[in-house]
């Protein structure tokens, strides 16, 4: 996530100094930065079906189409896939993306073996001329719960980018990997951590505390001062 762009969002000091710090290297804790699948809505439905009239019963050969779960035609296990019956195989498009750890570590479910499960959010960079200086002044004054803006960091060599909270998800441990800038690894401070935080929870419908919430304001008009004011010129 390195190089350097057209900053879109003001360049106006942040009430969180600093916004980024250096991370844990021997675990991964809430606010890390990390490289992760980031997997798109399926819209359709896709999954993996057997070609019924090629399916071996032995499975020495098992070929599959991709087709809405809805439409599929066989029901039955798949012990090549470790699949049961009511289970399907997902046709997603993705893409590996930095993220922001939000929640997570070791999850026992029963006698199910344990697992490291996080919760992370996808950034997305904003240097596309689809995304307007307009649109990301807005998400940078907090006017949309549902983003949080991310500050370029010419330092952790960290692009401008925007937390799309909508698109969070559960990712498994043993797919996630360090961001590092130079030797280190990267994390959100904890004041940057709990700025996110507030503004994910006014996405969830949290009461936020007013002292935060007046924060968020007045930091919000002062964005949007700077921007009104640079546009005059």
């Amino acid at each position: 996530m390195t190089g350097h762009s057209v900053r879109k969002g003001i360049d106006i000091e942040h009430f969180v100094k600093p916004f980024y710090e250096i991370g844990s290297s021997t675990e991964i804790l809430p606010g890390q930065l990390v490289w992760a699948p980031s997997l798109y809505p399926n819209q359709y439905g896709n999954a993996l079906d057997i070609i019924e009239d090629k399916y071996d019963p032995s499975e020495s050969i098992v070929e599959f189409v991709i087709k809405p779960y809805k439409v599929r035609s066989t029901n039955f296990p798949v012990k090549r896939l470790d699949l049961a019956a009511d289970e399907y195989y997902f046709a997603i498009k993705g893409k590996i993306r930095l993220g922001i750890v939000i929640a997570g570590g070791i999850i026992e479910w029963g006698k199910s073996a344990k697992e490291k499960l996080y919760i992370c959010t996808p950034l997305y960079t904003v240097s596309k001329p689809r995304i307007t200086q307009e649109f990301v002044v807005k998400v940078q004054a907090n006017q949309y719960p549902m983003y949080f803006y991310i500050q370029p960091d010419g330092k952790y060599n960290i692009k401008e980018s925007i937390a799309r909270f909508p698109l969070m998800q559960i990712i498994h441990g043993n797919t996630i990997e360090y961001y590092y800038s130079g030797h280190h690894p990267i994390s959100l401070s904890d004041e940057a951590l709990g700025w996110l935080k507030t503004q994910l929870g006014l996405y969830l419908g949290c009461q936020v505390d007013k002292l935060v919430s007046e924060a968020l304001e007045v930091y919000g008009e002062l964005v949007n001062e700077e921007y009104e004011r640079l546009r005059m010129k």
